[in-house]
């Protein structure tokens, strides 16, 4: 009878999807709350140090699926799509020096899978990439309101550091969010290939430029802002 959602935009498109909720409530995006700076700063001098010297890239991954899940959902984050956004992310690391890749990983058991290896010794030789093995010491959310830019595959703390107003670009070369028709199809923050994340960076790097500050609050206002306490009805 009672539906959650991030945003009042959201109404319309459970109830097109035949959602029998009969009250709705816009609560916003409770999580984005944890992106502030950190408490603990010592835990981040590494990077806030980097931050002297280079733009700080935070890039967030998803966990690659096993191989029958992945046969399930038609190649979406199966392992060799992983593997290819670290090697995206590699070679904007070589291509731009100025700036400095730290990869969040969301679990431990990555480090584990073969093709993991060969982006851990490419990664080694290069001095602005990093991928964070100890995930317990670094929080995800600090690490992204240490960020200057933030790169990833879609999750919940990519749309989380969007609502938050940090610049966020999203790697959908698996096409998962052109397939599930998702919101953020509507506004400019995603990417399919290496050519289209190297001209974004390009234009916020030497630029300043971003998208459209007034369609991105807009966009926020619509999809992840709590717009009221008081529930909206269904009465289709």
């Amino acid at each position: 009878d009672h539906f959650l959602l991030v945003g009042e935009g959201f109404k319309s498109k459970v109830i097109e999807r035949y959602y029998t909720s009969q009250e709705f409530y816009a609560i916003g995006v409770p999580r984005r709350i944890y992106i502030t700076e950190p408490k603990n700063a010592y835990r981040y001098k590494r990077y806030i140090d980097k931050k002297e010297k280079y733009t700080l890239v935070v890039c967030y991954d998803t966990p690659p699926l096993s191989d029958f899940l992945t046969g399930l959902v038609g190649g979406i984050s199966s392992e060799k799509t992983i593997f290819d956004f670290y090697s995206v992310l590699l070679k904007l690391a070589r291509e731009f020096p100025a700036l400095y890749f730290v990869v969040k990983p969301k679990c431990i058991d990555m480090f584990q899978r073969q093709f993991y290896k060969q982006i851990e010794t490419e990664g080694n030789r290069l001095k602005n990439f990093e991928v964070v093995r100890d995930l317990k010491r670094y929080n995800p959310y600090q690490m992204a309101y240490l960020a200057d830019i933030i790169l990833g595959k879609h999750t919940s703390i990519t749309e989380e550091a969007l609502s938050a107003g940090k610049r966020v670009l999203f790697y959908d070369d698996d096409k998962l969010l052109k397939s599930l028709d998702h919101v953020l199809n509507e506004i400019d923050v995603i990417e399919y290939n290496y050519e289209g994340l190297r001209a974004r960076i390009v234009d916020i790097v030497q630029n300043d430029r971003y998208i459209d500050y007034e369609k991105l609050e807009a966009f926020n206002r619509n999809y992840f802002t709590a717009q009221s306490n008081k529930p909206t009805s269904n009465h289709c």
